[in-house]
């Protein structure tokens, strides 16, 4: 019976380990996914910064090309 009960203490350590790696990798998965989310909201916080200005450039460009023509 004693190798019985050391192998059950074996499987359970072993589940624990899983679990252990288990946690670690989810933690680090979402950690990846926290920083695309915030890349990402950086990167189209910029684009609609940029944007506003390039389109009224745009328009003003337009604008002095019909008047050069």
């Amino acid at each position: 019976m004693a190798s019985s009960s050391k192998g059950e203490d074996d499987h359970a350590v072993a589940r624990k380990i899983i679990a252990a790696a288990e946690r670690k990798h989810f933690a680090q998965e979402r950690n990846k996914t926290e920083r695309i989310v915030a890349i990402t909201n950086f990167t189209n916080g910029l684009n609609s910064e940029i944007a506003t200005p390039l389109h009224y450039l745009e328009r003003q460009l337009r604008f002095l090309e019909v008047g050069v023509r």
